[in-house]
């Protein structure tokens, strides 16, 4: 599934949102002054960034640039650690995985993983993944 053939992206100041196509639906935001709509995608800070819900939504197409964590790792992650390992993933932000779910964005670099999810985006994954 490419993303780019059944959706229109939306740019409206830091923020980038996808939204599925309809016959007529870009015409309609320009028409009503909608800026935004859809996943939030990417935010700009010093760079583009991805969003969790966008990752959550999305992550699971990509190809490249995913970490899968263990169990042993996850709660130093969350917590705001930093996980010293070497992934095979470029420098910059990569995309989280936790058993079936994509919790989110991490930073990858030399000093090694660090969160950039909010608590809030990867408690509903930890408890749809929670093993009873």
């Amino acid at each position: 599934m490419q993303i780019s053939d059944r959706a229109i992206f939306l740019k409206e100041g830091k923020m980038i949102w996808v939204v599925s196509e309809s016959k007529g639906l870009e015409e309609l935001f320009d028409r009503l002054k909608i800026m935004s709509a859809g996943v939030p995608l990417l935010r700009l800070l010093e760079r583009w960034k991805p969003t969790t819900v966008g990752l959550q939504v999305f992550g699971d197409l990509a190809t490249k640039n995913v970490v899968t964590l263990e169990d042993e790792t996850l709660d130093l992650f969350l917590k705001d650690g930093t996980i010293r390992k070497n992934f095979s993933a470029e420098f910059g932000y990569v995309i989280v995985k936790w058993k079936n779910g994509v919790l989110g964005c991490g930073l990858y670099g030399k000093e090694g993983l660090k969160s950039q999810i909010p608590v809030e985006g990867w408690q509903q994954v930890k408890a749809r993944n929670h093993d009873p």
